[in-house]
């Protein structure tokens, strides 16, 4: 891809972003001197060729290649300079695979080592500086790998981060079911609910909460998706510390050593 595209050559890069990255729109029509900046750039191919890598193999750069094609209509040269930063990522991580093992026997599972789904997500509030919208990110684990994750920015305006993070909340929820469904189709149906983990307290507890729905009533019907997964006990809502969410990656873009540690939770490393 990197070859296709002429990008063999660009400078490696630590992150898929530059840390805390803030991309917005560019006018439109592009001013005349960078309209002939981008007029030979293949902006959109590139940010297509990612996007299937990401799908793939690659959840490390899910919320970077999320982040880039919403600028595709109308790039401007800012945006293709970091399309070249994630090609630096790619170039200097071309070997990053992603291992699922089988536990030893007998031994005590953690979450997301067995064949039980288990799942984190997370909500970058407000991070979208054209729409304020927020971003949500969700991965699931199983077998010590993740078998599916997402990046997506939210349908609509959240106007607080535990409504941000509910209706990530929400998305999550909606992927553990298909999960739960998927397994049972191929005879691994599971028993108990999907461990959900969560890093904001109010979220968590509106989720928990079974009996008040007064507290959530400014919140679209259709988030209430988890809420009611919570009540038929096919969901399990827990709450961890910000430190240990590795749905973080999927929601903004990080520092160097904070991207390293999440990648190495991935489970993603280097092909022996």
């Amino acid at each position: 891809m990197l070859e296709t595209f002429d990008l063999q050559d660009v400078t490696p890069r630590r992150t898929p972003l530059p840390p805390n990255i803030k991309l917005q729109a560019s006018p439109n029509p592009l001013p005349d001197v960078d309209r002939i900046f981008m007029h030979n750039k293949p902006y959109r191919a590139v940010v297509g060729s990612m996007m299937w890598g990401q799908v793939c193999t690659r959840p490390d750069i899910s919320f970077a290649v999320g982040y880039l094609a919403r600028y595709q209509l109308n790039p401007g040269p800012e945006h293709w300079e970091a399309v070249r930063w994630l090609a630096g990522y790619i170039l200097a991580t071309l070997d990053y695979t992603i291992t699922y093992r089988r536990p030893p026997v007998g031994s005590e599972l953690s979450k997301g080592e067995g064949l039980k789904p288990c799942g984190y997500l997370d909500a970058d509030h407000a991070g979208c500086m054209d729409t304020r919208r927020s971003t949500s990110g969700n991965v699931f684990f199983m077998a010590g790998g993740p078998v599916t994750w997402s990046s997506k920015r939210q349908p609509t305006v959240a106007l607080s981060t535990a409504e941000a993070e509910y209706i990530s909340g929400a998305r999550a929820s909606q992927q553990a079911s298909w999960l739960m469904s998927f397994l049972e189709e191929v005879d691994l149906k599971q028993v108990g609910p999907v461990t959900l983990h969560g890093d904001n307290s109010a979220a968590v507890s509106l989720a928990q909460n079974t009996r008040n729905l007064n507290l959530v009533k400014h919140i679209q019907m259709r988030y209430l998706f988890m809420k009611e997964k919570v009540e038929n006990g096919e969901i399990a809502m827990k709450l961890i510390r910000m430190g240990e969410n590795v749905a973080d990656i999927f929601t903004k873009a990080l520092s160097g050593t904070i991207h390293a540690k999440w990648v190495r939770f991935l489970g993603l490393d280097r092909t022996n």
